[in-house]
């Protein structure tokens, strides 16, 4: 899917890809945080996972049904967030920060530490978007993709 777009749900190791109806058009406005890059980041935030950050699968059951449903997802989840926002971080403050500009949630994409919000009306988003740009963060607004149109 990161050839050809779309949403899937993937398992295993990531070679287990399964094809899914595609997200509700939304616009997207993406941060990238100011912050070190740093190396084995992705090891790192792995190993400070427990067995209390994992759920059971509902969420995301639940999702892949209400993308199956045509359905607004209601709930986007991911489990670095556990780790990656703890305490006082560098990815919390600004996840916070963001929050104070006008965006409803901020959720983590990947292992970061882009962070990103989603909205349906192009006018909140661009308002966000605006004022991420004022504060000097590198900010990107975008739309969700379809494959099919």
């Amino acid at each position: 899917f990161f050839l050809y777009g779309g949403t899937a749900a993937v398992a295993g190791r990531g070679e287990v890809v399964t094809p899914l109806p595609p997200l509700p058009h939304h616009w997207v406005v993406l941060v990238m945080p100011d912050v070190p890059r740093l190396p084995g980041k992705t090891a790192r935030l792995y190993a400070s996972l427990n067995t209390g950050h994992f759920t059971d699968g509902q969420i995301t059951e639940r999702m892949v049904k209400e993308l199956k449903e045509g359905k607004e997802p209601s709930a986007l989840f991911n489990t670095f967030e556990n780790v990656a926002f703890a305490g006082g971080t560098e990815l919390k403050v600004y996840r916070d920060h963001i929050r104070k500009l006008g965006a409803p949630h901020v959720h983590l994409a990947g292992s970061g530490p882009a962070l990103f919000t989603l909205f349906k009306d192009k006018t909140r988003a661009e308002e966000l978007y605006t004022r991420c740009r004022q504060q000097n963060m590198e900010t990107y607004l975008v739309e969700t993709y379809s494959p099919t149109g």
